[in-house]
């Protein structure tokens, strides 16, 4: 019963969808409808680096269809305006600077569409250099001082995990 309601709800929302399409490709053409969707695409990108995914998101919130949406995006990618990898390295570099950790980002990057093989490139880096990091975020809250076992460790461990640092680090980071 609920999957009929399913998908009679779903079947009157795409011939709505179609109706209002079909409406407005009545008052443009084909083109005008693929430059408006380019234009967006590039207004987009012009503001920051987005995702595939990213994008695909917000002209399809604009009211932009599917194929449309996906001739754009590849269109972009293609002359070099889109590219995952430069997001990505934007995306690492700017959380980093936020003080955030390596399982936050990650966890980010998926939600943004990017693969894990991507995402992990993007952060490998040398062995200290999380510690390093996760150790500038903490004295940057705390100051330099360590703290000893109780409430002030628990307090400061619950923080770098909030910030998205493993477990393992943050042993290391507190002592």
């Amino acid at each position: 019963m609920e999957d009929e309601l399913f998908l009679e709800d779903k079947a009157l929302k795409d011939e709505t969808q179609e109706s209002e399409l079909e409406e407005r490709a009545g008052r443009e053409t084909a083109e005008d409808l693929y430059r408006n969707a380019l234009q967006g695409g590039v207004r987009l990108l012009s503001r920051r680096e987005h995702s595939r995914l990213e994008l695909t998101r917000k002209l399809r919130q604009k009211g932009h269809g599917e194929e449309l949406v996906q001739r754009v995006i590849d269109h972009l990618d293609h002359d070099g305006l889109q590219s995952d990898e430069r997001f990505v390295e934007s995306f690492v570099y700017n959380r980093i600077g936020n003080g955030q950790g390596p399982v936050k980002i990650r966890l980010d990057l998926m939600e943004r569409g990017i693969g894990e093989t991507l995402a992990e490139r993007a952060l490998s880096k040398p062995a200290n250099y999380w510690v390093k990091r996760a150790e500038g975020a903490r004295s940057k809250k705390y100051g330099l001082e360590l703290p000893e076992q109780g409430k002030s460790w628990n307090q400061q461990a619950r923080f770098l995990s909030q910030r998205g640092y493993p477990a393992d680090l943050i042993y290391q980071v507190l002592g």
